[in-house]
């Protein structure tokens, strides 16, 4: 993407880009990351890090980490050039699903927001359009076909207290391989149903907590106590 920089608060806000991508599954191809001064002079990004994704509080830690590009003496008139390209390696864990979307606008004016998602012939793709959103051009080369979704002139959006999240008022865009939340539902259902059956362990252990408890609520507490003193939970996303 492109971004003019006005402000002092906008070099700020555009200092560190942010790339989150799943190592294994995914590989990130920086193609360029410029600083286009007002003098003509074009300056490489100066540092590029990565950083794992975790949320200590929760105890959830993510199978995705954040590639930060920090741009070099960003400052009002300066020209912020940055594309990227996220290509899949790995084996596809949603067994063929495909699914996306994009919001058109932000809190900073926008000229010009694309997308554009080339398709091959042979699999059924469902979109829908949000608040708005404009209809694609259909382009179709070959035994593909790309549609794009274009928008000019999106006025910046200010934020006020207690506003609706902007993922509620954009227009936006979707696109998935499921038809429906039924379809959604019961793709994954086959997915989790066998986790629900208690494994031999499990099934001894509730019989020696349960045991000589009176009534149902005493065998639930039990439960309960054991699993909050005796179990550890730590989330892997």
């Amino acid at each position: 993407y492109v971004v003019k920089i006005l402000t002092t608060e906008g070099a700020e806000k555009f200092r560190n880009i942010n790339v989150s991508y799943s190592p294994g599954l995914e590989n990130v191809e920086l193609k360029r990351t410029a600083v286009l001064k007002a003098d003509g002079t074009e300056i490489t990004a100066s540092q590029i890090k990565e950083y794992n994704v975790f949320d200590v509080w929760s105890r959830l830690y993510y199978s995705y980490v954040n590639k930060v590009i920090t741009m070099p003496s960003l400052s009002p008139g300066d020209t912020l050039d940055v594309e990227y390209k996220i290509s899949q390696t790995g084996k596809n864990l949603f067994a063929g699903y495909f699914g996306d979307f994009y919001y058109f606008g932000d809190k900073n004016s926008t000229l010009v927001a694309r997308y554009a998602v080339t398709f091959p012939k042979g699999k059924d793709y469902y979109f829908k359009r949000l608040r708005g959103a404009p209809p694609a051009e259909t382009i179709r080369r070959d035994a593909k076909t790309t549609y794009v979704y274009r928008m000019e002139d999106l006025p910046a959006i200010s934020e006020e207290p207690y506003m609706p999240a902007l993922a509620e008022i954009l227009p936006s865009f979707q696109v998935s391989t499921f038809a429906s939340w039924d379809d959604v539902g019961r793709w994954y259902n086959g997915l989790i149903k066998d986790v629900f059956r208690p494994s031999p362990e499990i099934e001894v252990l509730a019989a020696k907590l349960a045991a000589d408890a009176p009534d149902d609520l005493t065998k639930l507490q039990r439960v309960y106590d054991f699993a909050v003193s005796r179990i550890r939970y730590v989330g892997l996303e």
